[in-house]
């Protein structure tokens, strides 16, 4: 049975989103900063500031609300649909695919009609997937790609490279997996490895930024022109196409 309280705020939030999605945004925010204020750490109260930032199109602020919403009830499937938008509007495919199962599994049949985005995406990432590959291993791999990239950026490549390996065995097209293991043996100056993975990163994606950059520094270094590699270069290329592409549309 739905409590009061839920009961009360899910009246208030279905009034404010008719008046920001109907162009009466002060009497939308005001309803919201009311349910705000009787009850701050409510899930539908964070969520409810959640939604206004995604309609804004502060998506980080979003981030932030909807997060604090799960938080405090992790089975709200629209708090995780709304979350898998935002973190797809920053680039962050990975954890937008994530939050994307989430809202799946959690979804009442009402709430699955409202969320068919969610089932469509998954779909489609499934059939870009190794054979026998499941969306859980993939997100075992992207968990695994977060852990070996905070080694990259603390400078512990020999932590880094079997993280990345297991990913690039998993799944041989990941670009960016071949691209950071080039980063870690460019480091360790083994640069026969770094040359071989940035080259594959390059087969796999000749528009793949980082690889690009490196290959020159890692060319400069055989040629003389450098005598050590300089600080690597970015591998946020993903999230950087994302981006580009939302301004465009």
């Amino acid at each position: 049975m739905v409590d009061k309280v839920t009961l009360y705020l899910e009246d208030i939030l279905e009034d404010a989103f008719y008046f920001l999605q109907n162009g009466d945004a002060k009497q939308g925010k005001y309803l919201l900063k009311k349910a705000a204020k009787k009850y701050p750490r409510h899930y539908l109260t964070y969520y409810g500031v959640g939604i206004m930032a995604v309609l804004k199109g502060d998506y980080n602020l979003a981030i932030q609300n909807l997060l604090k919403s799960i938080a405090v009830n992790g089975e709200y499937a629209l708090a995780h649909y709304n979350l898998a938008i935002s973190y797809q509007k920053t680039g962050k495919v990975d954890l937008s695919i994530k939050h994307h199962v989430a809202a799946l599994k959690y979804a009442s049949p009402e709430e699955t009609d409202v969320i068919t985005a969610s089932k469509e995406i998954i779909e489609l990432v499934e059939k870009g997937l190794p054979t026998g590959f499941t969306i859980e291993q993939y997100l075992e791999d992207s968990e695994r790609f977060d852990r070996g990239f905070e080694f990259l950026q603390t400078e512990q490549y020999e932590k880094a490279i079997p993280l990345f390996k297991v990913i690039a065995s998993n799944q041989p097209k990941h670009v960016q997996a071949k691209g950071n293991l080039g980063i870690c043996y460019l480091m360790l100056q083994d640069y026969m490895q770094a040359r071989d993975y940035f080259e594959q990163a390059l087969a796999l994606d000749p528009d793949y930024g980082p690889a690009k950059k490196n290959l020159a520094v890692l060319n400069n270094i055989e040629t003389g022109l450098l005598s050590k590699p300089l600080d690597m270069q970015s591998t946020y290329f993903y999230a950087e196409k994302v981006a580009r592409a939302d301004k465009i549309t």
